[in-house]
């Protein structure tokens, strides 16, 4: 595959990511109740915008630990998903961008394999305090360190996309307010 057309391939995916943000919040109507599927839109375009730099400073199997423990902090007691009223849920919400980015990670690399990776029992929609992070981390330090860093590359190409299509497409609090009353 040539460059141009690796770069319109990661450009797709990043703009589909950041379109299903979007939408899984526009399509729910309880207002009274988070959305269990939706994200909220600011946290996640200020994490992407932080992405590519949490991978070159600290690695990406360190990112991608950090990703998984921020999005299972205090949400699970001994494997199970604890949801006991409408505040946990919010808990839950405000978390669910760090698991959007690592499912985002994961489906990229099971769409488009650069190595030959064993992550075809992935499904999308299977939870992230399961095995398959570890899997996959497992996986990552199995490479050799060309391999590493080709994948380690191609996350920074896509995270740089995707920034790039959150800027654009979703509105900041700055944004926000000047159109509210900034007359």
């Amino acid at each position: 595959m040539s460059l141009k057309n690796m770069n319109l391939e990661v450009s797709k995916y990043a703009l589909e990511c950041v379109e299903r943000v979007i939408k899984n919040e526009n399509d729910y109507n309880d207002y009274n109740k988070p959305n269990p599927k939706s994200v909220d839109k600011k946290s996640y375009k200020t994490l992407v915008k932080k992405m590519s730099t949490l991978i070159q400073k600290n690695g990406f199997i360190n990112t991608i630990v950090f990703l998984m423990s921020k999005a299972n902090e205090k949400n699970y007691k001994n494997g199970e998903k604890i949801v006991r009223n409408n505040d946990e849920l919010k808990k839950i919400h405000s978390k669910q961008h760090y698991n959007l980015i690592l499912q985002d990670i994961l489906n990229w690399h099971k769409e488009n394999p650069k190595i030959e990776l064993e992550l075809q029992n992935l499904s999308e929609n299977y939870d992230f305090n399961t095995k398959k992070v570890q899997e996959y981390i497992k996986f990552l330090y199995d490479l050799n360190s060309q391999e590493y860093r080709l994948i380690t590359k191609e996350m920074m190409t896509l995270f740089g996309w995707i920034k790039r299509f959150a800027d654009a497409m979703i509105e900041s609090e700055d944004k926000t307010s000047e159109n509210n009353g900034g007359d």
